[in-house]
């Protein structure tokens, strides 16, 4: 009995071994991490803390432990997410107004930790949250994300005068990705700290935001059909497609991608963005930031009709390694107006000076000013 016991047990182990090497990286990761929180070798717990300031709240999250074993590249890193509210003994308009992000691990000294950080996200449920804003018409059209951080661009701050509405106890999935470019052959834990800054406006003397997420998506052909790395000019040309998540097909039933291969050397490629926007009267942009992967040197919205840059975001890459140093954002008071007639695009240049293929993907958040729900809070 013991024998077929032992049999058994050996079958399972060697199924479960066998499904995880079918894996792709990042689903092993999800595994991985997984096992280590439950079996208690790295630590589960999600901590948060909220401090006041001269009316100024702030609340602090501490993630979870998660392991780096290896190099991970854009999007395939290890993730940590949990869900929390704000406040649960309220039922307040809160108004964000920053968001700001760091890593730690053994190489604070150094100050390269952040280089671990793929993005850190903050969503809220698009059900939830515009029902209870009486907006139920944008329920599964309107993105759930609020904000987005990212290596280079780990701090945002409204412009003065407005933030983006959020109730107390309104459910909220904080989280992130791990990073790692340059550290080889190194085994080490991670975690993470992010804060979100807000006022509870009781008289809403703030204005509200809402974003728009658009994403730069590109014409890709099958592994065995001719591929050509950018699109120039009107010529149409076609990438490699990176990630089997990321493939789409746009109204003329031609497959996109927005996760996609590029060989060395300097590169451009655009996309249509204007169904994305979907305007359906002139609006005003106050706030913009951006992610893109290592070797993008700049990412544009570019109004067509106008000929003319909505704004131009300039990404320097490290010196030393492979990473960003820094992607400059948009801010502004008086904001930029984009309209329902005007065609609208993304042009993002990049240059691969590493001596192999990358993959790369570049995308917008968009902040509007919320006339819809300004009149309704009013």
């Amino acid at each position: 009995m013991i024998k077929k016991i032992l049999i058994v047990f050996a079958f399972v182990i060697l199924g479960g071994l066998c499904y995880y090497l079918s894996l792709t990286t990042i689903k092993k990761n999800k595994v991985k991490t997984k096992a280590l929180h439950t079996l208690g070798v790295l630590n589960s717990e999600w901590k948060m803390k909220t401090s006041e300031k001269d009316e100024k709240f702030s609340t602090t999250f501490n993630s979870s432990t998660i392991l780096i074993d290896g190099v991970y590249t854009s999007m395939e890193g290890p993730i940590s997410y949990n869900r929390f509210k704000l406040n649960e003994e309220e039922n307040e308009l809160y108004w964000i107004t920053k968001f700001e992000g760091m890593a730690n691990s053994k190489y604070n000294s150094e100050k390269i930790s952040n280089d671990f950080i793929c993005h850190i996200n903050l969503y809220h449920s698009d059900v939830e949250h515009f029902a209870r804003m009486g907006l139920n018409e944008r329920i599964s059209r309107q993105q759930s994300d609020i904000l987005m951080l990212t290596k280079g661009g780990l701090s945002i701050t409204f412009p003065n005068g407005f933030g983006y509405p959020l109730y107390s106890n309104e459910k909220i999935l904080v989280g992130t990705q791990a990073l790692n470019l340059n550290k080889e052959n190194e085994i080490f834990n991670v975690d993470y700290k992010f804060k979100l800054h807000y006022l509870k406006n009781k008289d809403k003397q703030l204005q509200p935001l809402y974003m728009r997420y658009v994403v730069l998506a590109l014409p890709y052909k099958g592994k065995d059909e001719q591929t050509k790395p950018s699109i120039n000019g009107d010529e149409k040309m076609f990438v490699r497609c990176a990630g089997p998540n990321n493939r789409m097909e746009n109204d003329r039933g031609e497959k996109m991608t927005t996760f996609w291969k590029i060989p060395t050397g300097k590169h451009s490629f655009v996309s249509n963005v204007t169904k994305i926007l979907s305007l359906k009267k002139e609006e005003t942009i106050h706030f913009i930031n951006v992610h893109v992967h290592p070797y993008a040197t700049s990412l544009e919205l570019r109004d067509s009709t106008a000929n003319s840059t909505v704004f131009k975001s300039i990404i320097t890459s490290s010196k030393e390694k492979k990473g960003i140093e820094n992607i400059t954002e948009f801010s502004s008071i008086k904001g930029v107006k984009l309209y329902p007639t005007h065609q609208y695009y993304l042009v993002q240049k990049v240059n691969n000076t590493s001596n192999k293929e990358i993959d790369m993907m570049a995308s917008m958040f968009l902040y509007f000013y919320d006339e819809d729900l300004d009149k309704k809070l009013n």
